[in-house]
């Protein structure tokens, strides 16, 4: 029985639970047992499972994962393929119960950032100039959008804010006059409109883009640092009345009204956090000495939001030791505030790419091996602990998970 389900299933791609239990208090007593045979009967028949795995219980988590994620709704599971190891671009989703491998061809030869606007995806390879990468049909096709403007330079930062992406640069206008505005787009992605930060000089280096109850924030490297905006009304830009953080954030995390960042400052990372929607800012404190984070412009960054506060994750590549942060407001400074370390080896090159959390789970992913291997971190108590899930045992290609994102 067991074979002949995942014969099945590998030939079709689609996936059903190997364990078929049926009455309600049965499904009840049998939850790991079931969740642990959905990894199974998915992960043998796309993703190549070696069979000689023994952490099941990890294994078995990361179902958990995927279902508590953002309520149980989907997502896609991105990963980049820039060594171009000749292996089918690929990127993963979870609907239903079920995980499925998507292998597309003629879109991006990379995936390095994307979002998920009402079904349509966004995606931005970091290497084609004025270029977002759209497809409606989950990569079957892909149109590539040249985004016309006065500047060339590849997009570094994207944001879905209520109904529309936005879209930034390395550079962002914040004058009228200024040549290098952001622009957005909606759902269509077949026009796109300019919209410009607020700051105190013709243009700015941005290091983020967040939004937060239908509030866009940009992080700018003159002070003070922030701009931001209703999303229906980027026209609208404000800066930040003050700001005590050293410098720009290279990530941000929104909400409830609230904003988090982390910032790189010389030779620790720190923080800041806005009680008012960022009209002001003030710095909570460091980070530990030797911790390093990945900004937005070089990955998503280890930082989101959820129910239970704001979740941040750094790296000490020396030891390959992964670090997490839970802050219940984001007030909290980090050296007053409890963490949990994880050990990420065996490589000492690891980076944390991305972050997303729903409820109780957080999940982190992660890169190393000169980015040809990848890896999940879960947490199924709020952030408090984590467990690692080495994927390179059932992830045969080259390459790394980018982005975790739900499908909006």
């Amino acid at each position: 029985m067991r074979g002949a389900a995942l014969l099945a299933a590998k030939k079709s791609c689609v996936y059903r639970p190997l364990f078929q239990i049926r009455p309600a208090m049965r499904i009840w007593r049998n939850a790991n047992r079931l969740a642990l045979g959905t990894m199974f009967g998915t992960l043998f028949s796309c993703l190549q499972l070696d069979p000689s795995v023994q952490n099941r219980e990890n294994l078995a988590q990361a179902v958990n994962l995927l279902t508590a994620l953002n309520g149980g709704s989907q997502y896609y599971i991105f990963l980049s393929n820039k060594l171009n190891d000749g292996q089918a671009r690929t990127f993963l989703k979870y609907s239903n119960g079920a995980l499925s491998r998507i292998d597309y061809s003629g879109g991006p030869d990379n995936i390095w950032k994307a979002r998920v606007l009402d079904g349509t995806i966004f995606a931005l390879d970091n290497s084609t100039n004025d270029t977002v990468w759209i497809t409606k049909d989950e990569g079957t096709t892909w149109t590539q959008v040249d985004v016309p403007g006065l500047t060339t330079d590849v997009f570094l930062h994207m944001e879905v804010c209520g109904s529309r992406l936005y879209l930034a640069k390395s550079l962002l206008a914040t004058d009228p006059s200024a040549y290098t505005p952001g622009y957005y787009t909606d759902a269509s992605g077949s026009s796109y409109s300019e919209w410009r930060a607020s700051g105190v000089s013709l243009e700015s280096i941005p290091g983020d883009l967040a939004c937060g109850n239908d509030r866009l924030y940009a992080s700018l490297d003159m002070t003070p640092f922030l701009s931001f905006a209703p999303a229906a009304a980027p026209e609208s830009s404000t800066s930040a009345t003050s700001n005590t953080a050293p410098r720009e954030f290279s990530a941000m995390a929104a909400r409830s009204g609230t904003l988090l960042g982390i910032h790189y400052g010389d030779p620790f990372y720190g923080a800041g956090y806005s009680s008012d929607a960022g009209a002001n800012v003030v710095a909570t404190g460091n980070f530990d000495a030797g911790y390093t984070f990945l900004s937005s412009t070089e990955s998503e960054g280890a930082l989101t939001a959820s129910d239970a506060g704001y979740h941040v994750g750094l790296v000490y590549q020396a030891t390959a030791t992964c670090k997490f942060y839970r802050f219940s407001t984001g007030a909290e400074s980090p050296a007053a505030t409890a963490s949990n370390t994880v050990d990420c080896g065996p490589y000492t090159d690891v980076e944390l790419t991305s972050m997303a959390a729903s409820g109780s789970t957080v999940a982190a992913a992660y890169r190393a091996n000169g980015g040809s291997s990848t890896g999940i971190l879960i947490s199924s108590d709020g952030g408090l602990s984590f467990e690692k899930l080495d994927v390179s045992s059932v992830w045969s290609d080259q390459g790394y998970i980018t982005s975790i994102q739900p499908i909006r």
